[in-house]
């Protein structure tokens, strides 16, 4: 085992690594140079190395996975999405940013919207192509069995806005 052994030298200090055996049942730790028995109570399992121990004690190993849980802005924590109320991971950074409030884009987006009282859902949306009247039609037509073709046909729009307004992913709200 290698332990660091500080020289003082004419120009600077330097630390140098001098090798030295454990005494037979007891080991250092590596991160407070402490003397501890080879014991399950002092150091935790680790089949990888020979002894079956790991190379730093239980109080020095703990204090560091504390340390570094604290400083890492990466770890997920459980939080409830403000608009459709589902859990989800957010980072530690964002959410101490205040930024993880919502679960996706769209669940951010749908409130900033439903907020401002902009809410471009059927006829208010600028791209839409039918009207409520028509989609209505369009619905009754559905339920008669009447062709995808045709109806795309008659209103002038795609087979897949058609497809789109029988499965319920879009207008949604006429009934």
């Amino acid at each position: 085992m290698m332990r660091n052994v500080n020289y003082a030298g004419n120009k600077a200090d330097f630390t140098m690594k001098k090798k030295f055996e454990d005494p037979k049942g007891y080991r250092y730790c590596r991160r407070c140079s402490e003397l501890k028995p080879l014991t399950s109570e002092y150091w935790f399992a680790n089949c990888g190395n020979s002894e079956g121990f790991l190379c730093y004690c239980k109080v020095c190993d703990k204090a560091e996975r504390k340390r570094r849980f604290q400083s890492k802005e990466s770890h997920n924590i459980k939080r409830i999405c403000k608009e459709c109320e589902k859990f989800f991971w957010a980072e530690l950074g964002k959410i101490n940013k205040g930024e993880a409030k919502f679960c996706s884009q769209s669940c951010a987006r749908r409130r900033s919207l439903s907020q401002t009282g902009i809410n471009n859902i059927g006829e208010k949306n600028p791209r839409a192509r039918l009207k409520e009247t028509q989609v209505v039609e369009i619905k009754k037509l559905l339920m008669a069995d009447t062709s995808v073709n045709y109806i795309a046909e008659k209103f002038n729009v795609s087979i897949i806005s058609i497809q789109a307004i029988k499965y319920g992913r879009t207008w949604k709200h006429v009934l």
